[in-house]
């Protein structure tokens, strides 16, 4: 009887321990997926700024004669380097997701083409429309009117000696490409799936490789690699937040060579090559950074998480209009006239097209909310 009690006692400990041991899995889980939530505003941010700027050549800076001029260059070569860093953080985002709560067999596919042309095509559709209706009514009323500043060379030639195809493949609201591509990644994903199926824990090494030692495919190579280096992640039940953890040292100093690349080794022939090893060490970075203000509990997360809502908006609508209106009114004034006036003209520029895209979400998703759900995929 006594040895009967000690296996029940003994089971009942174990099962406790299993339990606890599970609600630990599912709190983590859970913590990991509002932090992979809350980074989303902070990345689409980085993309606006880094469409605010100006310059696009990637030439190095000089410290010989450092002036005002120099100090622009430098803060364009920053500002701009964002966006391929937030592109990557969204596409790692996307391919966790994409593998991660089921296996993938075909019936998950084709459910999931299915919620995808909900969530990617039928908003890249309409958004496209709204920007060739935008820019083409814009052009017309400042001819119209004779206002010439209203009027865009470079737009009117897109408009009027493109089709409709060129128009939407482009695509005519540029930040739209990542979504474009986002959607042939999602149709070759099985190509995917097998690798992981078949390499199990070693498909991280074609897919690294295929990263640092590109091919032309026709393919955004950095959106398919971290897309892929997520798919990675969920199938083999890593989490991301943890793994960063575990690497945050070479992602602080990864991303110090990050920006002294950029600085000084911008036109070097292995510049790819140093950008592709550090950017993921900045995406590392990034999440720690945001680790770091959950433990101190920060509000910056809540913040960050009551605008994820409005991202995908935020996202497609920044540059129809909103981005060259403002910074064209911003060459008008004083700060155009020495260096790092123009720097504090992008800054105030993304800040202000992030702020003037939310005002527009918020009076969407009061007095169109079915409306705003179908151009936000879902996601409002």
């Amino acid at each position: 009887m006594v040895k009967r009690l000690g296996v029940l006692a003994e089971h009942l400990q174990n099962k406790l321990i299993n339990n606890q041991k599970t609600f630990m899995s599912q709190a983590i889980k859970q913590r990991s997926s509002r932090l992979i939530d809350a980074i989303r505003f902070p990345l689409v941010v980085m993309v606006i700024l880094a469409h605010s700027t100006l310059l696009k050549v990637n030439t190095p800076i000089s410290l010989d004669s450092f002036s005002g001029e120099d100090f622009f260059h430098l803060s364009e070569l920053f500002i701009r380097s964002l966006g391929f860093i937030a592109v990557a953080g969204f596409a790692l985002i996307s391919g966790y997701f994409f593998f991660l709560k089921e296996a993938f067999t075909t019936k998950y596919y084709t459910k999931a083409i299915f919620k995808r042309k909900n969530s990617l095509l039928y908003p890249y559709v309409l958004w496209n429309i709204i920007a060739f209706i935008a820019l083409w009514s814009k052009n017309a009323i400042a001819q119209k009117l004779g206002v010439s500043a209203g009027v865009n060379s470079f737009e009117l030639d897109l408009l009027q000696n493109s089709s409709l195809l060129d128009l939407f493949l482009l695509p005519i609201d540029g930040p739209l490409w990542y979504i474009r591509e986002l959607i042939v990644i999602t149709l070759i994903s099985p190509l995917i799936g097998l690798i992981l199926r078949y390499l199990k824990q070693w498909a991280i090494l074609p897919f690294l490789a295929f990263y640092l030692f590109p091919l032309s495919i026709g393919i955004s190579i950095p959106i398919l690699s971290f897309f892929s280096f997520g798919a990675y992640l969920a199938k083999e039940k890593i989490d991301i937040i943890a793994l960063s953890k575990r690497l945050r040292w070479f992602g602080h100093i990864g991303t110090l060579f990050f920006f002294i690349a950029l600085a000084f080794y911008c036109d070097n022939p292995y510049y790819h090559t140093m950008r592709a090893v550090t950017t993921i060490a900045v995406v590392i970075s990034l999440f720690n950074i945001l680790d770091s203000l959950e433990k101190r509990g920060s509000k910056l997360i809540d913040t960050f998480l009551r605008f994820t809502p409005a991202v995908f908006f935020i996202y497609a609508v920044h540059m129809i209009l909103i981005i060259n209106l403002v910074r064209g009114l911003l060459y008008t004034t004083a700060l155009a006239n020495f260096g790092v006036g123009k720097t504090l003209i992008s800054l105030i520029t993304g800040t202000s097209a992030v702020i003037i895209s939310y005002i527009l979400y918020a009076v969407m998703k009061k007095l169109m909310p079915k409306t705003l759900a179908v151009l936000c995929g879902g996601r409002a």
